[in-house]
Parts: C-alpha cells; sequence; structure tokens
C-alpha cells in the first residue's frame, strides 16, 4: 500500500499510515501465512480432509500472532480505525469455528 498516497488523499490518518510503515516484515508474513493458510484450510475442511485442522490451526495462531502484535506489543491499535478491532475478533472468531468444525467432519 502507498501509505504517503493514501493519507494525501484522506483515506487514512497519518498516525495510521505511520502504524503501517512501522509494521515489521515478519508480522505482515504472519498476515499473509495466516490468510493463506485460513483459505487453504477452509479448502480443506469443505473437501473434508483430515489435514484442515492442522492448517486451520496454523491460520489462528498467525492471526493471533499478527493482532497482538497489533494491539497489545506495537502500541498502534489506538491509531488504527476502530473497525480493525471488530475485523480481528470475527476472523480468529471464525478460525476458531472451523478448527473445532475440522475435528468433527474430518
Amino acid at each position: 500500500m502507498d501509505t504517503a498516497g493514501a493519507v494525501s488523499t484522506g483515506a487514512i490518518t497519518t498516525a495510521h499510515g505511520a502504524a503501517l510503515d512501522d509494521t515489521p516484515l515478519l508480522v505482515w508474513l504472519a498476515f499473509a501465512v495466516a490468510s493463506g493458510t485460513g483459505l487453504l484450510g477452509s479448502a480443506l475442511l469443505f473437501k473434508a480432509f483430515g489435514h484442515a485442522k492442522q492448517v486451520l490451526a496454523l491460520s489462528a495462531i498467525c492471526a493471533a500472532g499478527y493482532y497482538v502484535w497489533v494491539y497489545m506489543i506495537s502500541g498502534t491499535g489506538a491509531d488504527r480505525p476502530a473497525e480493525e478491532l471488530y475485523i480481528a475478533a470475527v476472523v480468529i472468531g471464525v478460525t476458531l469455528g472451523f478448527c473445532i468444525l475440522s475435528r468433527r467432519v474430518a
């Protein structure tokens, strides 16, 4: 994301842009792994494959790591829109729900 461009157009605040720019690569990698394994785990769950629970568990762990860094460790949670906190709760909740469901299906 071009944070400077987003800030200049008013799409995000200056503090939010700084928070995004200061996010370490490892945290972005955790976000990417959480997203990819969440998608893969959902597909495996849909097909009722036995490895869905391990893939979804990895997704939940990486997502939790990303959100812990954003809201607890980095101190930039207040600089982000309030909606992101609701999205975090939904993402973790749905992923954990899929983990539980995968134990019953596979």
